[in-house]
C-alpha cells in the first residue's frame, strides 16, 4: 500500500502539488487523467522516490519499484534485450523473459540493435518492456500508449493487465479512455496546483 498524506512540491517558487493525500491499495491500476502541466509526472516522480515533497509524507510498502516514462531512457551501449535484462537476476531467465516481451511488442527483430538504431516510437516500447520484466511491486508508466497503433495498443494493455497480482500500476494519460481498456480505476487531475484527484461517476 502507498499514502500520500497532504503531499505539496514547490519548483523555483512556483507550487506544483499542494496538500495533496492518496491511497493506492496493492494490486489493481488507477489511471490518471489531466492535461500537461498539471502536475502528473511530478506525483508520478515522487512515487519513484526521485524527488521528495516539499511537504507532507509518503508511506509505501513497495520494495521494488519500476518506472517507463516518457523519455525512455535506455542504457545507450546496451541492446534492446540487454536493457530488458539489465533489470533481471540470472535466475530469473532472464533472456526467455526478455524475449516473450520483445515478441509480444514487435521488437524481436531489434533484439540485438543499440537504442542509437532506434525510431523514438521502438525505444519507448524498450522502456516500457524493461518496466514490465522487473517485476515490480508499484510499476508507473508515463504515457505508454502514445504513438501505438490499436493493435500493439491492445497486446501493451495485455500486458500491463498480466503484472503480478501484488502490482499496483500507476499509468498517466491524458486519454480517459484507457482505464476501460485496462479495467482501471479512472483519476482526473483538474486544478493547478494539482491539490485533489477525482474519481468521475
Amino acid at each position: 500500500m502507498i499514502i500520500l498524506e497532504n503531499i505539496t512540491k514547490r519548483f523555483e517558487g512556483r507550487t506544483v502539488i499542494e496538500g495533496l493525500s492518496l491511497t493506492l491499495e496493492d494490486g489493481g491500476i488507477t489511471v490518471l487523467c489531466g492535461a500537461s502541466g498539471i502536475g502528473k509526472t511530478t506525483l508520478l516522480r515522487l512515487l519513484a522516490g526521485l524527488i521528495a515533497p516539499d511537504g507532507g509524507s509518503i508511506v509505501s510498502d513497495a520494495r521494488k519499484i519500476a518506472v517507463s516514462f516518457q523519455e525512455p531512457r535506455l542504457v545507450p551501449w546496451l541492446t534492446c534485450k540487454e536493457n530488458i535484462n539489465f533489470v533481471l537476476s540470472e535466475g530469473e531467465h532472464s533472456s526467455k523473459k526478455a524475449d516473450d516481451l520483445l515478441t509480444a511488442l514487435a521488437l524481436e527483430s531489434h533484439q540485438n540493435d543499440l537504442p542509437s538504431t532506434l525510431s523514438g516510437g521502438e525505444k519507448q516500447r524498450v522502456s516500457l518492456a524493461r518496466a514490465l520484466a522487473a517485476d515490480a511491486d508499484l510499476l508507473l508508466l508515463d504515457e505508454p500508449f502514445t504513438g501505438l497503433d490499436e493493435e500493439l495498443k491492445h497486446r501493451v494493455a495485455a500486458l500491463i493487465k498480466g503484472a503480478n497480482a501484488r502490482t499496483h500500476t500507476l499509468v498517466i494519460s491524458h486519454d480517459p479512455r484507457d482505464a476501460a481498456l485496462l479495467g482501471a480505476t479512472l483519476l482526473r487531475a483538474e486544478s493547478t496546483p494539482l491539490s485533489a484527484l477525482i474519481s468521475p461517476l
